[in-house]
């Protein structure tokens, strides 16, 4: 019997290396009859429906995304997201506020795009490496490869945006629309970058201001400058200049939390582990007070050296937990980026400028409510508030993520929603 399972082993190994030499031998026969050339689409491109369709199984290649194991966090701390139990239905006046300000004519919510990495066009080695991957499950991409667009097809994104009429806004205007301070084009975008790599400066940056969008990137302050594995890190100068372009701003993917730890349930992000007590900081002082440091620690730093306030978090791996989260609000963020996919809806009046008592309790909100909903104040004194008692959807950002597996039809779909 086990002849036999020697036998069937060899052959399927035969098969699978006759089906990828085929593979190889068939891409080098298109790559020779039509090289590539400026303006032409890349030879990985997602464009292709026959690659399009076979990226889907990229995931199950490479592991799961960061934005999968994100999710399973999210679901294991689903018991924290409560929703007050006193809040009661607002008056018609206040619930129907899209009529009120509207996004200009839209009321569908603002979508938020979240890159990674750009690279130059893909080689011939790169292209077979891909459907080596997807085809015969053969372990031949990183994950940086999954989350790395070429730049053509970056380019070819922003050229779709622009010429369907959006307009890009950054995420303090979403802010202030979602609180009713402020309206949006007819059709806004959101475009932000995570971790800060050079090939955003590289390639991103002459791509956005050619079209005249601007866009937000995040980084981990204490990898400025460094090589973080295969990431390129920007150093504070060139993060200065971006800032200072207008092209960019600059805020916070946390201090030094982008890292997973050894745990029971096994590896995950730091800041995680500790809220759920499977991780002792080595401070000895409490997660609480270990994570807030670290976001204020960001945030000074990207204060002290590109000079705006960073009042934005993305969190690593895509997803925290409401305790988190109340963490983050009190170290003085706004918003708090997730990698959960959806647009951003319109969420109120603005209670910050609407401070008669009346006024708020028409909302149909408890005090506690009322205080969290409200602009953060910067004072580092100020104490995180009560977890169990937010609607935590306010300061959290939706964003739609863009991988190489992203084709141009699935980057229309996520716009059309």
């Amino acid at each position: 019997m086990t002849g036999y399972s020697n036998i069937a082993r060899e052959i399927r190994n035969a098969v699978s290396i006759g089906v990828f030499s085929a593979m190889v031998f068939l891409v080098g026969v298109v790559l020779i009859s039509h090289p590539g050339r400026p303006g032409q689409v890349a030879p990985d491109s997602t464009d292709s429906t026959s690659v399009g369709t076979a990226v889907e199984g990229c995931r199950s290649v490479v592991g799961r995304s960061p934005a999968d194991e994100a999710r399973s966090l999210e679901s294991a701390a689903a018991t924290d997201r409560l929703e007050h139990t006193d809040e009661t239905t607002a008056p018609d006046a206040i619930r129907s506020g899209n009529d009120v300000f509207p996004p200009g004519e839209k009321t569908t919510g603002v979508p938020v795009l979240c890159y990674h990495y750009l690279r130059a066009e893909t080689t011939p080695l790169r292209f077979v490496k891909i459907l080596g991957a997807l085809f015969l499950n053969l372990p031949l991409l990183e994950d940086m490869d999954v989350w790395t667009q070429t730049a053509s097809s970056f380019d070819r994104q922003m050229t779709y945006l622009k010429k369907h009429g959006y307009e890009s806004v950054d995420l303090s205007d979403l802010y202030d629309w979602q609180r009713g301070r402020k309206k949006l084009p007819s059709k806004p975008v959101v475009i932000t970058f995570d971790d800060g790599d050079r090939s955003v400066l590289e390639f991103g940056y002459p791509i956005l201001e050619r079209h005249g969008f601007k866009a937000t990137l995040f980084v981990v302050t204490s990898r400025v400058g460094q090589l973080w594995g295969r990431v390129d890190c920007l150093g504070w100068d060139d993060l200065k200049m971006l800032q200072q372009s207008g092209v960019f701003s600059i805020q916070s993917h946390t201090h030094d939390l982008h890292r997973k730890v050894s745990t029971s349930k096994g590896a995950i992000p730091i800041f995680a582990a500790a809220s759920d007590g499977l991780h002792t900081p080595a401070s000895g002082t409490s997660w609480t007070s270990e994570v807030s440091e670290d976001l204020r620690t960001s945030r000074k730093l990207i204060k002290k050296h590109v000079g705006g306030d960073a009042r934005f978090l993305a969190w690593p791996y895509g997803f925290a937990n409401a305790r988190l989260d109340s963490v983050a609000v009190g170290a003085g963020f706004f918003g708090l980026c997730t990698l959960e996919n959806g647009r951003n809806e319109w969420q109120g009046l603005d209670l910050e400028s609407t401070p008669s008592s009346a006024n708020l309790a028409a909302l149909g909100l408890s005090r506690a409510v009322r205080t969290l909903v409200s602009r953060p104040r910067d004072d580092s004194t100020q104490s995180p508030p009560p977890a169990s008692r937010c609607r935590w959807e306010r300061f959290e950002i939706k964003r739609f993520t863009i991988t190489a597996r992203t084709s141009m039809r699935g980057f229309r779909e996520m716009l059309e929603e």
